[in-house]
């Protein structure tokens, strides 16, 4: 059995210090699969990015370590935050030669305990944000319509309300 000792690395990827906040991107968990791994992927990928240019002072735990244990936390003065992106709603409707692709987002932005997150009261938001594109009636454009509209809203939503929140919670 091995045994690895981890130490928490309390500066930002910016190389400064770190404001008091870990984040930590949770893989998106649509439970419908008319979401695409690629728009999952896209989810993920975009909430990060928004993450580090709105609020480059936070730090962001990797995957391949995880997030630390409560004590390191604690003895880091950091507060860990589980932040998790979903689609909640992909439409399409066909008007003659065009589609409308409408989209529903929801991030939820939870404390984070070993076990897992904590839903505590004054401490976990969930914000949803919608949009919808018009597309060519085609395969890689509804494909590629949809993709923009699950972007673009995820994008508003991080920018706007989720990284405002972890900031407030900082302080």
């Amino acid at each position: 059995v091995a045994h690895a000792k981890s130490e928490l690395n309390t500066r930002a990827p910016s190389g400064r210090k770190a404001t008091g906040i870990l984040v930590a991107v949770a893989s998106p968990k649509n439970s419908r699969r008319k979401v695409s791994q690629k728009i999952d992927s896209v989810l993920r990928k975009t909430v990060k990015s928004v993450i580090r240019e709105k609020a480059p002072s936070f730090v962001r735990a990797a995957p391949a370590t995880g997030m630390p244990s409560n004590a390191q936390l604690k003895k880091s003065g950091l507060a860990g935050y589980s932040v998790e992106p979903k689609v909640s709603k992909l439409k399409l409707k066909r008007q003659g030669r065009r589609v409308i692709v409408s989209c529903e987002v929801r991030v939820r932005v939870s404390p984070w305990t070993r076990a897992g997150t904590n839903l505590e009261m004054n401490k976990t938001a969930t914000v949803t944000g919608s949009g919808s594109v018009t597309s060519a009636n085609s395969k890689r454009a509804i494909s590629n319509s949809s993709e923009a509209c699950v972007e673009a809203v995820v994008i508003q939503v991080t920018s706007n309300q989720v990284v405002p929140f972890l900031i407030a919670k900082a302080k």
